[in-house]
């Protein structure tokens, strides 16, 4: 039995690691790198039985489980799904049994934006060294994401679009105390590129940074071919509940279907 899973996040990897402890075959699919999300966060504190820590290390964890002999690790974009297909960028087309869908969230862009190499969308793409950081949102990834250009010194500056706060308190209060700067209510109008960075335009004020990250909620992600009613693709993690965006929820769903197709060959 061979099961593709498409993103190794902390529901593919959970997934991936109760299947092969019962020796079942797995390819686990990713396109970046494991850890999903994580791979953003500053400091992971909310996971229950365990210590506060990093991002970052806690991927590090996770990735043990990678070790393991029947988890194959395929780092190729998934394009298409099709019963008992997984195709991805390359053309390669992978033969499978189960198919489980772990690939989370992507994050929501602002349309009417040209690309602009110096406007990302995740923490992990901020770029090093440089000195000053502007943020778009209001969330939690915002402000911790916030705290994290703090952390390597940089200047942060963080646009809310509305005057209704989304993230907890205790992450909007950590971020002013060290000495981030917040503008509530104040939408980006427009961008301009200039040499070193971007001029920032609202209607209050005009900024330059250097780096300006969008953080204003992700949507599910989606793949050509999926039919959902097809009993042998299942969903999990973020992809399955995007509005519970939390890893202990994703790990213990990827480990409860890898049981439910566990169980369901015996």
């Amino acid at each position: 039995m061979v099961v593709g899973i498409i993103g190794a996040g902390p529901a593919g990897i959970a997934c991936a690691s109760i299947l092969a402890r019962y020796q079942k075959d797995v390819l686990l699919f990713e396109e970046r790198a494991p850890g999903g999300l994580l791979n953003n966060a500053r400091w992971v504190e909310n996971f229950p039985g365990l210590l506060p820590m990093s991002g970052e290390e806690l991927v590090d964890q996770l990735k043990i489980s990678l070790r393991h002999p029947h988890i194959n690790l395929v780092f190729e974009k998934v394009v298409q799904i099709q019963k008992h297909r997984v195709q991805t960028s390359t053309g390669q087309i992978y033969r499978v049994d189960q198919i489980v869908l772990a690939m989370g969230t992507q994050p929501k862009i602002m349309e009417d934006w040209p690309p602009n190499p110096r406007v990302v969308f995740e923490w992990r793409d901020v770029p090093k060294g440089i000195h000053t950081l502007g943020i778009l949102g209001a969330g939690d990834a915002a402000f911790d994401s916030g705290l994290s250009g703090l952390d390597r010194k940089y200047e942060v500056y963080l646009w809310n679009r509305s005057d209704r706060m989304k993230a907890i308190p205790l992450l909007y209060q950590s971020y002013i105390q060290a000495g981030g700067v917040y503008f509530e209510d104040e939408p980006i109008h427009r961008i301009h590129p200039f040499e070193n960075g971007l001029l920032i335009q609202t209607g209050k004020r005009n900024m330059n940074v250097d780096v300006l990250l969008v953080s204003i909620g992700r949507e599910k992600k989606t793949i050509i071919g999926i039919d959902l009613l097809d009993p042998t693709i299942r969903e999990i993690g973020d992809y399955a509940h995007p509005l519970f965006r939390q890893a202990s929820i994703a790990i213990g769903d990827g480990i409860r279907v890898g049981l439910e197709i566990i169980l369901g060959q015996e």
